[in-house]
């Protein structure tokens, strides 16, 4: 037997035998007690401490399956964000003898829908203002709505002439759309007496909404989340009868879903004497359940087209993790995740687990 140690020719043999501990150069990062740490062998190059982190959790949930080839899921939130839904519509320029009492010589048509015992109903509603009971339009429909038992309150802002409305309660859901205004001036019955003189102003005005004003019973209409732990587990060689995946491809996809989605499309008018095409722009509302696309809502299939077409997707390996701040009371500002899909695209069944929190 060759003498490794003594040999006079320089032609060396390699032993084969097991590397001694802690001399390995292969780093790895590695979960501990208190934190991440890269290590190579058992010494610590570097580490980051998550020991002292202590983020509230008032709900959680914690959940696994497996993927299927091709497959794709969608994980939900545990916050839809409730809101005190509000709208607001512009009032014209109105000459009056006495602007005091505008509010008591108007006339309001409307249609409200909202949902009653499980389903979304809809009326068109009319209401009146009334000088000599004291009734300004905006109580005249605060009655009308307490009769119709519709959860609605209405409001005048005299510095920015917005007729308001909003929801008695968080997460009351409505809309009002064809407000139209009536100026009951002197030349209708009954009203001689009112401050808007004859032909002084149009008879009839469609109210414009104020998008400023507009605030939605809810914030996030896909379900929303503070932090995400999401683990996936790619199977070795041996656990696959025809696929051995590579380290390369140990991945799946992963996309946080949108409230809105911009389109283009091309517009093909040969009148248009232009040479440069033109596009069509559309803004679609993303909801999560919706299999048919409609004039303002995009359906799932056609949105997660959009999402591979535009390249939205994001690619994530071993581990994701995702944690925000505490949500804003304010509507109009938000801080929470969006619920997100989960893509499998790789020919070998995938399994992830994952802790959603708020």
């Amino acid at each position: 037997m060759a003498d490794v140690f003594n040999n006079p020719s320089n032609d060396y043999i390699v032993p084969g035998l097991a590397p001694c501990p802690g001399v390995g150069d292969q780093q790895y990062l590695q979960w501990t007690t208190d934190g991440m740490t890269i290590i190579r062998g058992s010494t610590e190059i570097s580490h980051l401490s998550f020991g002292d982190m202590r983020i509230p959790v008032n709900s959680f949930n914690k959940q696994q399956k497996i993927l299927e080839p091709g497959e794709v899921t969608f994980i939900q939130g545990l916050s839809k964000g409730l809101c005190i839904r509000q709208q607001g519509f512009k009032l014209p320029e109105l000459v009056s003898q006495d602007e005091n009492k505008n509010l008591y010589y108007l006339q309001v048509d409307l249609t409200v829908s909202f949902y009653k015992n499980f389903k979304r109903v809809e009326e068109n509603l009319t209401a009146t203002g009334n000088y000599e009971h004291g009734i300004r339009i905006d109580n005249a429909l605060d009655i009308l709505f307490k009769e119709e038992n519709i959860e609605i309150v209405s409001d005048y802002d005299e510095g920015e002439s917005i007729l308001g409305f909003a929801g008695k309660k968080h997460g009351y859901e409505f809309k009002i759309s064809d407000v139209t205004l009536t100026i009951l001036d002197t030349s209708t019955a009954g009203y001689e007496d009112s401050p808007f003189l004859h032909g002084d102003n149009d008879e009839e005005y469609l109210l414009e909404e104020d998008p400023e004003y507009d605030i939605p019973f809810i914030k996030y209409s896909n379900t929303a989340m503070q932090g995400i732990i999401f683990r996936g587990y790619y199977p070795s060689g041996t656990q696959t009868k025809d696929v051995k995946p590579r380290s390369e491809d140990k991945w799946i996809y992963l996309h946080h879903i949108k409230d809105y989605v911009t389109l283009y499309s091309k517009v093909d008018d040969p009148s248009c004497m232009i040479d440069e095409p033109a596009y069509l722009k559309e803004v679609k509302k993303v909801e999560v359940g919706t299999n048919n696309s409609v004039d303002d809502v995009i359906s799932v299939s056609d949105y997660l087209n959009w999402v591979t077409e535009n390249n939205k997707w994001k690619k994530v390996g071993e581990s994701y993790i995702w944690t925000t701040s505490k949500d804003f009371e304010d509507c109009t500002n938000k801080n929470l995740l969006e619920g997100f899909y989960v893509f499998n695209p790789q020919l070998y069944p995938v399994k992830i687990e994952y802790i959603v929190f708020i």
